[in-house]
């Protein structure tokens, strides 16, 4: 099958379970009753069993370069946004990436701490291998660099982000919620926020939702705007990733001020945005295919291997413009009048 017919018969397959609400964000759970049946360990997974080192690729360095090895038998899960701590500075993960066991790859990443570029500063001192965080890039950045990734791919088959953007919209954020940090690293304004993050970690915990064995991933709302979802293969890399994503959404929930809310049925006419947009295919660093899909409306990515859909990611990129725009009150009943108005202009 095509890869294309595999992306849009897995988003057919999915089924929205009933929301939860804390404070701004909304969280729609996705269940799957098809599991995947890829066999493969998680980034943190291989940390704890030493089989994958991250490094720069040289001793001079490059910024949206590193150099991958495993170093195991198994192969490896590393996923979009995923933060990859220490070395010359954090970084983030491009695209997410099968490796095969006993690989070594270049990777493209951005960087998200821009006021250090050396081994002998800062907390990571001395680390020249990366390490791994509880954290991954915060969700409307993600969105933003699903943007710039898929147009340099398009452009000039190239995994860059938008790393002057990045920085600059970082430093926005860490003002907005009052962080201060040395290097301007993400980490650390993850790391500040820690104790108000914990109560959208807890009332959003994968086993506060119903059939929480059949979740796969979840939509998620801010102020009852849909912001993206993130949907994988089977349960179990879910839950691993779950209290990362709940964190990258909450943080954006910190500078928001409206009850939220959880539609199913704007939720599901997101998830047929998904299939009516133009897809384009990209062979990314590892194993499968890279399918590309992005309209007015809607931007992302699925990774597929074997015929299989082993992580999908999009984002809501019109209700981003208008959020911009018209400030924090578009609602998710407004999305299927945007999605409309972006079919009619193409």
């Amino acid at each position: 099958m095509a890869v294309t017919g595999v992306l849009k018969d897995y988003t057919e397959e999915l089924e929205l379970g009933k929301g939860v609400v804390q404070g701004s964000l909304g969280v729609l759970p996705v269940h799957s009753s098809k599991p995947g049946e890829l066999i493969y360990i998680t980034y943190d997974e291989a940390l704890g069993k030493k089989a994958i080192t991250v490094t720069e690729v040289s001793e001079g360095g490059s910024v949206p370069e590193l150099r991958l090895t495993n170093k195991g038998a198994e192969r490896i899960l590393i996923l979009d946004g995923e933060q990859l701590v220490g070395a010359k500075q954090n970084r983030i993960l491009n695209t997410t990436i099968l490796v095969e066991a006993h690989d070594t790859l270049t990777i493209p990443v951005t960087c998200v701490e821009q006021g250090r570029w050396s081994y002998a500063e800062g907390k990571y001192a001395g680390s020249r291998d990366m390490g791994g965080s509880r954290h991954q890039m915060v969700a409307q950045e993600r969105a933003r660099k699903a943007v710039a990734v898929s147009s340099n791919l398009r452009a000039h088959r190239r995994y860059d982000g938008d790393q002057g953007g990045t920085w600059h919209r970082l430093r926005e954020q860490m003002y907005d919620i009052g962080v201060e940090s040395d290097t301007a690293a993400m980490e650390d304004m993850y790391e500040s926020q820690e104790d108000r993050l914990k109560v959208f970690l807890e009332a959003l915990a994968i086993d506060r939702f119903d059939r929480p064995e059949s979740v796969v991933g979840a939509l998620f709302t801010l102020e009852g705007r849909i912001l993206g979802m993130d949907t994988f293969d089977k349960h179990s890399t879910a839950a691993r990733a779950w209290e990362k994503l709940i964190n990258s959404y909450a943080i954006e929930a910190l500078r928001a001020g409206k009850e939220g809310q959880a539609d199913t049925g704007a939720a599901r006419e997101f998830l047929e945005s998904i299939a009516a947009a133009g897809m384009d295919i990209f062979s990314p660093p590892g194993l499968g295919k890279d399918v590309r899909f992005q309209d007015d409306a809607v931007v992302g990515s699925a990774l597929v291997v074997d015929d299989q859909v082993v992580h999908a990611y999009a984002f809501n990129i019109q209700g981003q413009r208008d959020a911009e725009a018209e400030g924090p009150h578009t609602t998710m009943t407004g999305f299927s009048t945007r999605l409309r108005q972006a079919r009619h202009r193409e």
